[in-house]
């Protein structure tokens, strides 16, 4: 991002503030600080907070098996209606097979009819 400087007539290129971590890059960070140095020393290396490495140090068994590209540990929100989810993904992959094209108001709508049955 350039920004002018309004005292000085020249354009100042101003640093990202945030950046998203992938669990390869905060792996790096914890081999790198358990190998080499503190974790002052690690945080100013890569630019980040002693207390990110900290957490991720905290982490490092399910980064560990985490896939490389992943930016988030966990597995998300749980389904709220996982009987309904169930049989909707039966039935788009049995569309599939049959070579048929599934669109997103087919899965509402066929959303809506299992609601109702289940109900």
């Amino acid at each position: 991002m350039v920004r002018e400087n309004k005292f000085v007539k020249r354009a100042t290129i101003t640093d990202k503030k945030c950046h998203s971590w992938n669990a390869r890059e905060k792996l790096a960070a914890v081999l790198f600080q358990e190998k080499k140095c503190s974790i002052h020393l690690t945080a100013a290396k890569f630019n980040v907070k002693p207390k990110q490495i900290c957490d991720w140090r905290e982490k490092k068994e399910m980064l560990m098996k985490a896939r490389p590209h992943i930016k988030r540990l966990g597995d998300g929100a749980k389904a709220k209606y996982p009987e309904l989810e169930k049989s909707l993904v039966s039935w788009i992959k049995e569309l599939r097979q049959r070579g048929k094209q599934v669109t997103r108001c087919m899965v509402q709508l066929k959303a809506k009819g299992l609601a109702k049955q289940l109900a």
